[in-house]
């Protein structure tokens, strides 16, 4: 898993996290069709069975059952926080 973020992305989720009890954003699945998968961004904690990536401060972490499978999430900001920015090139 690697994660790149723009810098808008970076800022927000810095100033997010900063007063949270929450300390990660997380990579989990959120649906499972047709042979491709979804995923969601969710605000956790670090656990035991995660993969773990830093980027400036920040922690991205996901199952360590499926992390192997995300590759490279970008991350953008937009109107109503971040998302991950769907990327269909092969």
């Amino acid at each position: 898993m690697k994660v790149t973020a723009s810098k808008e992305a970076i800022e927000y989720l810095k100033n997010y996290l900063k007063d949270k009890e929450k300390s990660a954003v997380r990579f989990q699945l959120c649906e499972v069709c047709c042979g491709t998968a979804s995923l969601q961004i969710v605000y956790d904690n670090e656990k035991e069975d995660d993969d773990l990536f830093e980027l400036e401060g920040i922690k991205f972490v996901a199952n360590r059952e499926f992390a192997f499978l995300l590759g490279n999430i970008n991350i953008v900001r937009t109107e109503h926080g971040v998302d991950i920015k769907k990327n269909y090139d092969y």
